[in-house]
């Protein structure tokens, strides 16, 4: 499955995005590219699915109206522009995105009730942008992962360099394991010593289920023993500094780095080319070097250059 945007120009952004399904089989990952909602808000996602793509697939065709259903977006789209430019409404958008997860959860938990689908999960990262006050929130659960390409000056030249904004929610991570613990979950090392969440009842269950990361839509028989969808939320306040936003699912991060995929991202847009594409194909090739299979799917965001 190869799904591909070309670099489109919306409001003050370009947008392109591509996803493949690498040597596997089945294509777990699925994104989403809102650029324009309502004139003035823009929202980009990645989900990447585990046990097949029934959560990443609800997550997909479900995340945006949760967004829309917000009570705190309602609150804040009826603002002025003056008000919702103060900051203190910051906290309305932070809120926005806490419970578009929450409710989305809960979803996918109901619907996987209803068809006994007990194990599927996925990661998610996001970037909610309002567009007038250059205001992006960047949120995630699991290893999906955002990268922001951004210029500083070192001597006397400008240099673009590659900043991770989020950091993967592990098992193993001290906060991450003493919530899985205290939920009667445990950490266990499997293939070549990657952490994962257990079940408590893991020993005792025929089908039991265990994860790489220990924050995830779905998972439902995980929940109880500590997986959370609590994301992670992190404001960044665009200035001309920033030439690009990257997304990806873990398939990228696993072979690519921050610095190299701005670098990639922004070649691209010098040359002609569709960054996300070549950044996919690049993981791809990596893959083969490195012997992986996984999915890969990526998001790349330029912002106003003028």
């Amino acid at each position: 499955m190869v799904s591909s945007t070309c670099v489109t120009p919306v409001k003050k952004l370009l947008v392109a995005a591509w996803t493949h399904c690498g040597k596997r089989n089945n294509q777990e990952d699925r994104f989403i590219v809102c650029p324009n909602l309502f004139g003035e808000y823009a929202l980009f996602g990645i989900f990447d699915g585990t046990v097949k793509e029934h959560a990443s697939e609800f997550v997909h065709r479900n995340i945006l109206d949760c967004f829309k259903s917000s009570p705190s977006f309602k609150k804040f789209d009826k603002l002025s522009q003056q008000e919702k430019a103060r900051p203190e409404t910051n906290d309305l958008l932070k809120a926005t995105i806490h419970e578009t997860y929450q409710s989305t959860d809960a979803r996918l938990l109901a619907w996987c009730q209803q068809h006994n689908i007990h194990y599927s999960s996925t990661t998610a990262v996001t970037a909610l942008i309002h567009l007038p006050t250059q205001r992006m929130f960047v949120a995630h659960i699991g290893d999906s992962r955002a990268v922001l390409g951004r210029t500083d000056t070192e001597g006397n030249q400008l240099v673009l360099k590659g900043s991770q904004l989020t950091q993967d929610h592990k098992p193993d991570n001290p906060d991450e394991l003493k919530r899985i613990e205290s939920n009667g979950g445990s950490l266990t090392y499997l293939h070549g010593g990657k952490p994962f969440i257990r079940g408590g009842d893991f020993s005792q269950r025929q089908h039991a289920m265990q994860l790489n990361y220990s924050r995830a839509f779905g998972g439902k028989d995980l929940k109880m023993y500590g997986l959370s969808a609590v994301p992670d939320i992190l404001q960044v306040n665009l200035t001309k500094a920033d030439k690009c936003l990257v997304l990806g699912s873990d398939g990228i991060w696993d072979v690519i780095s921050a610095h190299q995929v701005v670098h990639v991202a922004e070649s691209c847009l010098e040359q002609g080319a569709e960054p996300a594409e070549e950044i996919c194909k690049l993981a791809l090739k990596l893959h083969d070097k490195k012997g992986s299979t996984d999915n890969v799917t990526a998001i790349v965001v330029y912002f106003d250059r003028n």
